[in-house]
């Protein structure tokens, strides 16, 4: 279900958008394997407060 979301959001923001930036708590390896497995990858680490900034872009 998480990747058709996804997928519906990449569609959908593509009109508009070049890429897409989330922010994921690095705690949370099922949205972390998720993001990667649908492209994005990590730009930043805020490791005081164990957070991940991802991006993908969507138009290559």
């Amino acid at each position: 279900m998480g990747t058709r979301i996804l997928e519906s959001i990449e569609t959908e923001c593509g009109k508009d958008v070049d890429m897409i930036e989330l922010g994921v708590h690095k705690s949370n390896r099922r949205a972390i394997s998720l993001y990667m497995k649908s492209g994005y990858v990590v730009v930043r680490e805020f490791a005081d407060i164990g957070f991940y900034i991802m991006r993908k872009p969507l138009h290559t």
